[in-house]
Parts: C-alpha cells; structure tokens; sequence
C-alpha cells in the first residue's frame, strides 16, 4: 500500500518523504518518486522532522509505536493509519456486530 502511495503523491505533485527504519529503501523511494527518506531509527532525523509534515500516511501491519509520527506532523496536520492489519480488523469486527437496524436513507451506519 505504501509503495502506491507514494506513487500517487508524487504524480499529483506533491513532496514526498518515505519514512523507513533504513536507508535499505532510499532507492526505491526515489525510484517511485519521493524526494527524501526519513530513517525513523535515527533520533536526529526524528527531532529535526519534527512538525514537518501535513499529512503522513502509515501503512505499517505490525504493532509499533505512532507517538513519533505524531510529533512529526504540523499543526493540524493528518495522521492516517491504514494496514491490513487494521483493515481485517474492522473487517472482523463489522461481521461480528451487524447494526441492529438495517441502514436505509434515514440512517447512518458507525463502525466502531
């Protein structure tokens, strides 16, 4: 998922900095057309991006720790947590708690 992201970002113009734990990816990035990689394993790049970035988009399955990304974004920027894992989750959870009424044009429909 983050590869098209990426992607897709940079096609539409934007700057795109690929956070990774190392510079494993720095030429894939650029390939996809990221202009920068963060490496997230190293604290300094960490402080220095600091409230940098408007929006990051996290698209890791594992459990990791989101207070560093959160410190990375600006004022009122946008954190968006998208993972498989997270995504069978909801998905799972949606099948086990049906609405208890069926959703119709006067209804709305809350995933929990």
């Amino acid at each position: 998922m983050g590869e098209r992201a990426v992607k897709l970002a940079a096609a539409l113009g934007a700057e795109v900095t690929v956070l990774s734990r190392s510079t494993a990816k720095e030429q894939d990035a650029r390939r996809m057309g990221a202009t920068r990689l963060l490496v997230t394993a190293d604290e300094a790049q960490v402080v220095a991006a600091r409230g940098r970035f408007d929006f990051i988009l996290d698209t890791i399955s594992a459990d990791h720790e989101l207070s560093p990304l959160i410190g990375m974004l600006g004022l009122d920027g946008t954190l968006c947590v998208l993972s498989e894992r997270l995504l069978l989750a909801a998905w799972l959870h949606r099948r086990a708690r049906p609405p208890a009424t069926p959703p119709s044009k006067f209804s709305a429909v809350r995933v929990a």
